[in-house]
């Protein structure tokens, strides 16, 4: 595609996809249209986001970050050629809405590893990301993901109960190195709020969300 064409569609689809909200309720509130055709006005609309070239044109327009893949929680397919970096917090309201998203689309597909890294409100609670790292290192794959999703799921507020449950040596040398590891990483990304989310290393473009993924799972992103 021709960067002319790449900027027409870039204009269109941030266009598109800003007004659609505002779009939505006035033809849901009025008789601009009927059924039918707000379908077909839908279905162009996902047609245009759901294009290769538009994506990666929008997404390479992003920040990038450091991608690392021997450091951080890995879930999904570790050998997938696409990665999906997620900065969370294990107390994040907004990171565990995201979490579900992730755990829907890896249902879908295991054309994704999915990193998560840890940041955490205050020194206090970084206790909770230790232990979601200790569980990471002990568990087994099956037993991990249902783990995190029950953390994201009631743990988070529960976390107390979470720390008597499952026990774990908070100087064991494996797990602080770890640990330290992600912090570093979040110092030299300044990357100290969450949920981030990157895919490979590029800031997903706000227009698009986890679900629009599945559009995306062979996509080649340059190096």
């Amino acid at each position: 595609m021709k960067y002319q064409s790449f900027i027409f569609f870039d204009i269109v689809l941030t266009g598109a996809l800003y007004t659609a909200s505002f779009l939505s309720i006035n033809i849901l509130t009025s008789k601009w249209v009927n059924s039918a055709e707000l379908t077909e006005i839908k279905q162009k609309l996902n047609n245009l986001k759901a294009d290769e070239d538009i994506f990666l044109y929008q997404l390479t327009k992003q920040e990038k970050c450091i991608v690392d893949r021997n450091i951080g929680i890995l879930i999904g397919n570790p050998q997938a050629e696409n990665i999906i970096t997620v900065v969370s917090n294990p107390h994040c309201n907004p990171c565990a809405v995201l979490h579900k998203e992730l755990e829907k689309l890896l249902s879908k597909t295991n054309s994704y590893c999915i990193q998560y890294i840890l940041t955490s409100f205050s020194e206090e609670l970084e206790l909770s990301s230790k232990l979601l790292i200790a569980m990471y290192q002990k568990l087994p794959k099956k037993e991990y993901l249902d783990f995190l999703n029950h953390w994201y799921a009631t743990g988070k507020q529960n976390y107390q109960n979470y720390y008597k449950e499952y026990k774990f040596d908070t100087n064991d040398p494996i797990l602080l190195n770890e640990f330290n590891l992600q912090k570093e990483w979040i110092k030299k990304t300044k990357l100290f709020y969450a949920p981030k989310t990157f895919f490979n290393g590029w800031e997903m473009p706000e227009n698009y969300t986890i679900n629009d993924l599945i559009y995306f799972q062979n996509i080649h992103t340059p190096h």
